[in-house]
């Protein structure tokens, strides 16, 4: 449930996600 809620997100915030520190890319590969 939180995989396919998290997916939309990066898809979405794909941009935002490069913008974001690295700590939150992490963050966000290891959720996936």
């Amino acid at each position: 449930m939180h995989t396919f809620q998290v997916n939309s997100r990066i898809n979405e915030n794909s941009i935002l996600s490069i913008k974001l520190p690295k700590e939150w890319a992490e963050k966000d590969v290891n959720v996936v």
